[in-house]
C-alpha cells in the first residue's frame, strides 16, 4: 500500500476498542502512532508517546476517536475544523443535530468523517447484499441476535453499543429506513445503563426483530434473512453464510477492512454518512 506510514495517526482513548484499533494499525504495518489517554502512563509492547490533551495531537493527519460516546461531539468538532480526518467509534454522537452539524462541517472543511460501523466492511454482509441483488432475494422476516456477557457499559445503551451494529447492516442490505420503529429496553443487571433491548422494525415489505443483550451467559451472533424460497443464516461468531446452494466463510477482518477504507480516502463517504443517518434516526425513534 503506497500510503502505509505516510500517515501520522492519533488514538484518543485507549481503552477496549482503542487498544483493538492500535493493534490492527500495527499488523497493518503503521507505526507512526501517538495516543491521548489521561489513564494511562505506557503502552506495553509499544513505545508510542502518551499525551493527556487531545488537543496536543493537532499535528497528525489521521485520528481515531475510541472515547464515551458523550465525549464524540465536541472532540470530532476539533478536529474537523482543524481540516483533520477523523475516524469516529459509533455512535459519532447523542443528538441527531450534532450529527448533522459534524457532516455540514466536515463538508465545509472537505475534510473525512468516518464512523465505524464495521459490519458493513464485513465480507460475508457483503456477500449476502450481492447474493440477494443478483438472485433477486427479498427478505420478508429479518431475525438478528446480538447477545453477550459483557462488556457492560456506562456510557450508553445496550441499544446503542449493540442495537446499532444490526440496524446499520439492515440499513446497508434494505438501502432504505423503515416506516415505523419499536424499542423496549430493559435492565436486567441494575446498571446505569439499559442491558438489554428488543426492537422491531417496519419496513413495509420486510419485518426486522432484533435482540440485543450484554446481560447473556453466552455470545450469540446468529442472524437470519427469510426470503420465499430460502433462509439465509449467518453466523457472525462462527464466521459463516450459510445460503440455499454455498456455503461461504468469512477470510478477513472487517475492522481491518473500514480502518483501510477510511486512511484511502480523504473526505466524506457518502454511504458512510446515509448509513450514519439512518442508523442514527432508527436509534432515537420513539
Amino acid at each position: 500500500m503506497e500510503y502505509m506510514n505516510s500517515y501520522k495517526i492519533g488514538i484518543i482513548g485507549y481503552g477496549h476498542w482503542g487498544k483493538i484499533i492500535t493493534n490492527v494499525l500495527v499488523q497493518s504495518g503503521y507505526n507512526n502512532i501517538v495516543v491521548c489517554d489521561p489513564a494511562i502512563k505506557e503502552i506495553e509492547g509499544f513505545g508510542f508517546p502518551i499525551y493527556d490533551d487531545y488537543k496536543q495531537l493537532i499535528n497528525c493527519d489521521k485520528i481515531f476517536i475510541c472515547t464515551p460516546a458523550t465525549t464524540h461531539y465536541e472532540i470530532c468538532q476539533f478536529f474537523l475544523n482543524n481540516n483533520i480526518a477523523v475516524f469516529c467509534e459509533k455512535p459519532l454522537a447523542i443528538l441527531p443535530s450534532e450529527i448533522t452539524q459534524l457532516y455540514n462541517l466536515a463538508h465545509t472543511k472537505n475534510t473525512a468523517l468516518f464512523v465505524d460501523w464495521t459490519f458493513i466492511y464485513n465480507d460475508l454482509v457483503i456477500k449476502m447484499k450481492d447474493y440477494m441483488f443478483w438472485q433477486k432475494k427479498h427478505p420478508s422476516l429479518i431475525i438478528m441476535n446480538r447477545l453477550n456477557k459483557g462488556p457492560i457499559r456506562n456510557d450508553v445503551s445496550a441499544l446503542y453499543d449493540l442495537s446499532s451494529h444490526d440496524i446499520s447492516i439492515i440499513t446497508f442490505l434494505l438501502d432504505k429506513p423503515p416506516l415505523n420503529v419499536q424499542h423496549k429496553q430493559y435492565n436486567i443487571l441494575g446498571g446505569s445503563q439499559n442491558d438489554t433491548c428488543i426492537s422491531t422494525l417496519d419496513y413495509g415489505n420486510t419485518q426486522c426483530i432484533i435482540t440485543s443483550s450484554w446481560a447473556a451467559n453466552s455470545k450469540i451472533r446468529t442472524c437470519y434473512f427469510n426470503c420465499e424460497d430460502e433462509t439465509l443464516m449467518w453466523d457472525d461468531y462462527q464466521k459463516i453464510l450459510v445460503m440455499k446452494h454455498d456455503t461461504c466463510y468469512s477470510i478477513s477482518s472487517p475492522l481491518a477492512n473500514s480502518i483501510k477504507t477510511f486512511l484511502k480516502n480523504n473526505t466524506t463517504l457518502a454511504q458512510n454518512q446515509v448509513i450514519t443517518t439512518i442508523t442514527t434516526d432508527i436509534l432515537n425513534a420513539h
